[in-house]
């Protein structure tokens, strides 16, 4: 969670209107995979953790 936190924060100003949000993919104690949110018509977090891990 500290890691989603801290790298969603990344996502500004670029992700506006959109929210600053960051989704990591972990197994165990590995982060997998982690994208924040992108400029308004690209990627939202969750998708780009999901299309590139």
């Amino acid at each position: 969670m500290l890691a989603a936190l801290a790298c969603s924060k990344k996502a500004l100003p670029e992700c506006l209107p959109n929210p600053p949000v960051n989704c990591v993919i972990g197994d165990a104690d590995e982060i997998v995979a982690q994208r924040y949110t992108q400029a308004p018509g690209q990627y939202h977090a969750e998708a780009g953790a999901l299309a590139f891990q």
